[in-house]
């Protein structure tokens, strides 16, 4: 089932209020065949993936920015698809995570937040955070949001109660992390990363 419209609108609104320099880098949607052409070679079929990326096509990494701008979730922003194309084609080389993942957010840094895709896996629409601060790539990923929709009401909620605030001075994403924490372990009740002493 396709992500509600309201949710789509809920991070636009969400973004151009209170995270605007990113949401200045984010890319008009490319043509839905092009979306579909990409979709088609990951052999991803997704209407959650797919109604992402008819809404913009995410954020380029033009290399100049310092990786801790490019920020809007605490580990990250969606990429383009073109980025996403050039990670799945890392991946397919060096498997450093499931095939059934799709790396739907990066810090450009080596921070994921990664899709579960597959339809017949109970984790299915769940998003896994892989992170290298937390071990050896592809040796450890763990649930964070228990879906798209929930990811974006814990973001939007975390940007409304100043958990995150996008210092557009110094071009990052400040955190307070235990106000997170509360925000998050609430949305999110299935994911792992926020169970009592994980």
């Amino acid at each position: 089932m396709a992500i509600a419209q309201q949710y789509i609108q809920l991070l636009d609104t969400c973004l151009a209020t209170y995270c605007q320099p990113m949401y200045q880098l984010l890319q008009p949607p490319l043509e839905k065949s092009a979306i579909e052409a990409y979709f088609n070679k990951w052999q991803i079929e997704d209407e959650n993936l797919m109604d992402i990326f008819l809404w913009k096509n995410g954020i380029v990494n033009d290399g100049v920015l310092p990786t801790l701008t490019y920020n809007y979730t605490e580990f990250g922003v969606i990429p383009t698809l073109e980025h996403i194309n050039e990670l799945i084609q890392l991946e397919a080389e060096y498997a450093s995570w499931k095939s059934s993942f799709f790396p739907i957010v990066t810090s450009f840094g080596g921070d994921f937040f990664l899709y579960e895709a597959n339809r017949q896996s109970s984790d299915y629409g769940m998003l896994f955070l892989q992170c290298p601060t937390f071990g050896n790539v592809g040796e450890f990923v763990v649930s964070y949001y228990d879906s798209i929709e929930q990811m974006i009401l814990t973001i939007t909620e975390c940007f409304k109660t100043k958990a995150f605030v996008y210092n557009q001075d110094k071009m990052w994403l400040d955190v307070n992390h235990s106000l997170v924490t509360q925000i998050a372990k609430k949305n999110n009740p299935k994911s792992e990363y926020w169970l009592d002493g994980w």
